[in-house]
């Protein structure tokens, strides 16, 4: 009966990663229809006649200082429309980026390659489905119009102008926390650490000027790895982590800092009012978070895909064969219980303070992929510990208890999979609008050429 279930389960595994990773093609696959719109040809025209350090520096002075930005955004006409420089390109890097450094986390075993792969699709699945809806004004005559909603993610990877602002940011992130990893794991040659330290250095640095509103989220997380550094005082944990995550902290400071004192932001927030008084500013971040908590929750689809990253992350977590872990941390593990769900709060809290300071209001919802992204994989971390605390637990279960967990499991692996495979059906939909505006945008281009 064992033999059968683990059979099945091990089926169902491989399905599970199918229908996870069918939502991330789905995106990558829409992509090939991308074309400009709005500050998309601003921003090549800007290039052209002003070069892409021209451009910068009357940007800087005019409208605002993210740098990093306008380098990345306005660099990228040098590369195809719809070519290279497709939602695609920035999938298949995130993707790879994502399961290389878990695979790298999870001390180089072959045999976990599968549960990188199952992590890292899985992270990114959520990530996209926790996205708030995009609300489109469509007009139907000269009295009357509708607001159709449209994933969140859209908006991110087929306009141009906001895709170079958000992705890079996070994928650099990505690399980051792996440098942070290692560093603290003493994974390296002596000879690395310079080059390690100057990689996180510039890594930070160019990765805050993408916008303020990741540059507080990188901050706050920076600051809060520095605390829980302090907090845990393991003394596996040596000064010269210490040092090195202050470091990256303060080049993310300085990159804050260089954006806030650009001379464009003074003419750029003529256009809003400003919320300067931390009482009220304070009260707006807390309305904007609750207001985003619950458009989240409300769907129960959204809630599937939070218990699919803990359910996933547990079962990898199960599976590490790492009890020795809970011998030796087992406070810290507790500890990280009670840590994790506090710091997502202020993860997501602190991404509405920029707005709510230059704007009065919430960000815009795509702004918000990164506290999403970062919370998620803090979600993964609970599950994975949670998994490798119940692995420890599950010794003393007997033979007929961990059968019944097993088919519990394979109705999980079911009902997970299922969800991602409706989120494809829900995203490929558009594939007609998305054609049907390509195919005119190609016509119009061929006339005016002609």
């Amino acid at each position: 009966m064992g033999i059968f279930i683990n059979k099945i389960k091990d089926f169902l595994i491989y399905i599970y990663l199918g229908s996870v990773c069918a939502p991330l093609i789905a995106y990558a696959y829409l992509g090939i229809y991308t074309r400009y719109h709005a500050d998309d040809w601003c921003a090549q025209v800007d290039a052209v006649n002003k070069g892409v350090i021209g451009s910068l520096i009357f940007l800087y002075n005019n409208f605002f200082g993210r740098f990093s930005y306008v380098l990345f955004e306005y660099s990228g006409g040098y590369f195809e429309t719809h070519g290279l420089n497709g939602s695609y390109t920035y999938i298949l890097i995130w993707f790879l980026t994502l399961t290389f450094i878990l695979f790298l986390m999870f001390n180089y075993v072959t045999k976990q390659n599968l549960n990188s792969l199952l992590l890292s699709s899985t992270i990114l699945f959520v990530t996209f489905d926790l996205m708030p809806l995009r609300f489109v004004r469509r007009t139907i005559d000269d009295i009357s119009h509708t607001w159709d909603a449209y994933p969140g993610t859209f908006q991110i990877f087929y306009w141009v102008a906001v895709r170079d602002r958000i992705l890079p940011p996070l994928i650099m992130a990505t690399i980051l926390v792996s440098l942070i990893f290692f560093f603290g794991k003493k994974r390296y040659k002596i000879t690395q650490k310079p080059i390690m330290l100057f990689s996180g250095i510039l890594l930070s640095f160019f990765a805050g000027g993408f916008g303020e509103t990741y540059a507080s989220i990188q901050i706050t997380l920076l600051g809060l790895t520095l605390l829980t550094i302090f907090y845990f005082g393991s003394p596996k944990i040596n000064g010269g982590l210490k040092i090195f995550v202050s470091t990256i902290l303060f080049s993310s400071l300085v990159s804050m800092v260089i954006m806030i004192i650009a001379p464009g932001n003074e003419m750029r927030m003529q256009y809003f009012h400003q919320t300067k008084e931390l009482l009220p500013l304070v009260t707006l971040c807390f309305s904007g978070l609750k207001s985003f908590l619950i458009n989240i929750f409300k769907w129960p689809g959204n809630i599937l895909s939070i218990l699919q990253i803990l359910f996933i992350s547990a079962y990898i977590g199960t599976k590490s064969g790492r009890n020795g872990l809970i011998h030796n941390n087992y406070g810290i593990i507790i500890r990280s219980f009670i840590a994790i769900p506090g710091i997502i709060g202020v993860v997501l809290f602190s991404s509405f303070f920029p707005a709510g300071y230059g704007q009065s209001h919430a960000p815009a919802a795509y702004v918000m992929m990164g506290s999403i992204y970062f919370s998620v994989c803090l979600l993964g971390l609970f599950g994975y510990l949670l998994g490798v605390f119940l692995s420890y637990q599950l010794i003393n279960f007997r033979k007929k208890d961990i059968i019944k967990l097993e088919v519990l499991l394979i109705f999980l692996f079911i009902l997970f999979s299922l969800n991602g495979f409706r989120n494809t059906q829900k995203i490929l939909k558009h594939r007609v609008q998305f054609k049907s505006y390509s195919v005119a945008f190609d016509k119009r281009e061929e006339e005016i050429l002609q």
